[in-house]
């Protein structure tokens, strides 16, 4: 509760100067309807979010939000995910993520070759998986639909960067720690390891 506070008080000093008025919105500080319609940013945590989205006197002020930012990405598909995916799936604006309507199209009719069920249920909206535990056909299906550009996000594990060559807009690197089966701890990846994720996709 503390970091909601920071934040808000955070950005309202950066943003004050361009007028944008930044709120929170928490179980201790509730928004009245005129106070909503005056605020450009809410700050707010999923649990507060989720009763928002669940009533229907508020329904209108959820259609009003453009850009939706989750500061802790672990949150999804956690027990308090579902409220944040549910910002995506009723809407279906996880397929924006596609630019190009064929590569929807192609992506839908190529689903059933994967075996592996994740990326079936991630594929029709341009997102894919690539670790070292899937099938050689899957991995290579996948690196195909990434290199021409129907998969928009691919979530990979440290393999790619050493085996295959795939160019992309952007790489970001999760975290630097890997777990060593061998010492039986978490161990940091080499800064060659890094260079080489960042490199192989053609970043400089």
């Amino acid at each position: 509760m503390n970091a909601l506070v920071e934040a808000v008080s955070n950005l309202s000093n950066r943003l004050q100067v361009y007028d944008v008025k930044v709120r929170e919105l928490s179980r201790d500080q509730k928004l009245m309807r005129q106070q909503i319609e005056e605020t450009q940013i809410i700050v707010t945590t999923p649990e507060k979010w989720d009763i928002v989205t669940r009533k229907s006197g508020d329904r209108t002020y959820t259609q009003l939000v453009k850009l939706l930012i989750i500061d802790e990405i672990h949150l999804l598909h956690d027990n308090g995910g579902p409220a944040l995916e549910n910002a995506a799936l009723e809407n279906d604006t996880l397929a924006s993520f596609l630019e190009e309507s064929v590569s929807h199209g192609i992506l839908q009719s190529h689903t059933d070759i994967v075996k592996s069920n994740d990326i079936k249920d991630l594929l029709p909206y341009g997102f894919a998986i690539h670790h070292a535990g899937m099938t050689r056909g899957d991995r290579e299906f996948v690196e195909n639909l990434f290199g021409d550009g129907h998969v928009q996000v691919l979530v990979s594990t440290a393999t790619p960067a050493w085996e295959v060559n795939l160019s992309a807009h952007t790489v970001i690197i999760k975290g630097t720690q890997i777990y060593n089966p061998e010492k039986g701890s978490w161990t940091e990846l080499s800064p060659l390891d890094i260079m080489q994720m960042l490199g192989r996709a053609g970043r400089p």
